[in-house]
């Protein structure tokens, strides 16, 4: 419900839908809102993701580029939130990008609240370039295929698919095959004093691939305060004192109960440019998924740029990952003097 500390917002593209007003984000008293807005989202577009208060309340203490107060545009109805825009800006291989994402709830479709989210968020992002001093390039965003209504305004809107992504999943009951380290590495329990100096070798390994953008302080600690952070199954090889790899293994207890499946997310696999074409990456995904089917879990997921230059998808579909669902970047000029 809007209050006098949540600025009413008049997007010029608002449509005429009775009771409908727009507003920055309020604060904690909008995290229950908005995450029943996302997962009714989710869920009415196939998308298996699934926020938790929890988990949303620590995104947005510790965000990265991005000033909820300022970067969110609120749709509600009543006491509802019916739909959300964010904004945030990144430097991604050398190029200035504004990223968008925003929502709606089902029931409230199909009346131009999209179109008014999406274009606020555009103009949002074109004064905070202005702002910045900034040299913009793109307006970006990402979207899964079964987001149907979201591509069909994206593309109505200018924008077209730049990039092409899978989703991939492993049945663990599936034998693992056997894979080893090279000589003189090893694997060894994360240690907290650690962590930092893995996230920096996997920033240090992604430099290599495409839109990578730096990663920051904020994002270690988003990383640390995540409900789900439990570094007990990650695998992380060495040579020495030298971080050489790493594979981050993450649990969704929320998400798993809610979609029906007993899943373990193997996220940013890494390998630092020495120690790449060794078969590493392969032993590291191999110990994964062998701790995390100890743990309980019955499949293995990941997520693969299909043109990733160092033959990610290769080697996933070599350990019998197969593609379960698809997505795209999607991109738009963005241009200054634009509505």
């Amino acid at each position: 419900m809007a209050t006098p500390t949540a600025e009413q917002i008049v997007p010029p593209d608002a449509p005429a839908v009775d009771g409908l007003r727009f507003r920055h984000y309020a604060g904690d008293q909008d995290i229950p809102g908005l995450v029943h807005l996302w997962n009714a989202a989710y869920r009415a577009d196939d998308v298996e993701l699934v926020w938790t208060e929890e988990s949303m309340r620590v995104v947005l203490a510790h965000p990265t580029n991005h000033d909820p107060a300022r970067d969110m545009i609120v749709a509600e109805s009543g006491d509802r939130i019916v739909g959300i825009g964010t904004a945030h800006w990144f430097i991604r291989s050398g190029e200035y990008q504004a990223e968008i994402d925003g929502a709606v709830h089902p029931e409230f479709r199909h009346r131009g609240i999209g179109c008014a989210i999406l274009r606020w968020s555009e103009r949002h992002a074109r004064e905070v370039a202005t702002e910045n001093g900034a040299d913009p390039r793109w307006l970006s965003t990402w979207k899964n295929d079964s987001q149907l209504g979201d591509i069909a305004m994206l593309q109505q809107e200018g924008y077209s698919a730049v990039r092409y992504f899978f989703e991939m999943e492993r049945d663990l009951a599936v034998p693992i095959p056997a894979a080893r380290l090279p000589k003189g590495l090893v694997i060894t329990p994360v240690r907290d004093q650690d962590e930092r100096r893995v996230f920096d070798a996997e920033n240090e390994a992604f430099r290599d691939h495409w839109g990578h953008r730096e990663f920051v302080d904020a994002d270690f600690e988003r990383q640390v305060a995540a409900p789900e952070h439990d570094t007990s199954l990650w695998q992380v090889a060495w040579d020495g004192d030298q971080v050489v790899g790493a594979v981050t293994v993450w649990i969704y207890p929320e998400e798993n109960q809610t979609l029906g499946v007993n899943r373990a997310w193997l996220e940013r696999v890494s390998v630092r440019r020495r120690w790449r074409r060794r078969g590493v990456a392969r032993a590291l995904i191999a110990a994964a998924m062998r701790a995390t089917r100890e743990r309980g879990l019955s499949t293995a997921a990941l997520g693969v740029d299909t043109q990733n230059p160092t033959g990610a998808l290769g080697l996933y579909e070599g350990l019998g990952f197969t593609v379960h669902k698809r997505g795209s970047a999607w991109q738009k000029a963005f241009e200054l003097g634009a509505r």
